[in-house]
């Protein structure tokens, strides 16, 4: 009973913490809920990392999260395909999107609390020197230069 009296309050804590922050949803959130211990860890919206999907959403109460752990540099090679940034077209940088370094749009590097601005590289030479198996390669033999 005490450690649970302890959880509770440990709960209500962080839930007082993510109530600023739009991608906590403290329905989410259960106590009782079990997660498979398997270790694939996300970085969740709130930018902490957790050891897979469900811990983020269970206990964390997130409502979105990205592969891999939360180390926040772009040497993470991390793909920000599943980011919403917005449907501004101001363009913020080089990331990798879809497997490839590629010119990322949109209205801010912020989303959910969540500051992406680390994933960026300053060109696409940059990118593609940090991310080597990321960078597609096409064969040209057959395009038709004019």
């Amino acid at each position: 009973m005490k450690y649970y009296f302890s959880f509770v309050i440990l709960a209500l804590s962080v839930a007082g913490l993510h109530a600023q922050t739009p991608c906590f949803d403290a329905s989410l959130v259960d106590p009782t809920g079990f997660c498979p211990l398997v270790f694939d860890p996300v970085c969740g919206c709130d930018g902490l990392t957790y050891d897979n999907w469900c811990f983020a959403e269970v206990t964390g109460g997130n409502t979105s999260w990205v592969d891999g752990p939360c180390s926040f540099s772009s040497s993470d090679c991390l793909d920000l395909a599943p980011v919403d940034f917005g449907a501004c077209e101001m363009v913020m940088g080089i990331v990798v999107i879809d497997g490839q370094c590629s010119y990322l749009s949109g209205c801010g590097w912020e989303v959910d609390g969540v500051d992406y601005s680390a994933y960026g590289f300053e060109s696409m030479a940059d990118c593609a020197n940090a991310c080597p198996e990321n960078v597609s390669c096409f064969d040209l033999t057959e395009m038709d230069f004019g």
